[in-house]
């Protein structure tokens, strides 16, 4: 059997290919990627710190302690598949989401909904991916 783990994802930075200025966007990321930008973000904001050494920091637990349960959960996360789906990602998803609410929703049992599912997603893979 696998085993579970939280995916990662959603921070949505990233420096476009036809930005006119990439050095000062890639500076731009390194600014609010640092350790002190994320401690700052998450006093003034509340922002959950991407930096797992922040999950130690005594002012962080100060004010949110159970973000020391989380160190766990991040430090274990994984990607989402987004590298391996490639350009069927959102396909993948909805998917995913469909299979899920249908189960919850009670419209089939989970058995179905896995077989559908994984039917689904070998059909979208063909030989694609990894």
């Amino acid at each position: 059997q696998g085993q579970h783990a939280a995916t990662l994802g959603g921070w949505q930075w990233a420096v476009s290919a036809y930005s006119r200025h990439p050095e000062a966007a890639i500076q731009l990321l390194r600014l609010l990627t640092d350790a002190k930008t994320q401690k700052m973000a998450f006093m003034l904001r509340g922002s959950a710190p991407g930096r797992l050494a922040l999950y130690d920091d005594p002012d962080i637990l100060a004010r949110a302690p159970h973000l020391r349960q989380f160190k766990q959960i991040f430090a274990a996360g994984i990607a989402r598949p987004s590298h391996q789906t490639g350009s069927h990602y959102m396909r993948v998803s909805k998917a995913i989401y469909n299979a899920a609410y249908d189960v919850l929703s009670g419209r089939i049992r989970g058995k179905q909904a896995v077989a559908e599912l994984e039917s689904t997603l070998q059909r979208l893979k063909g030989s694609h991916w990894q």
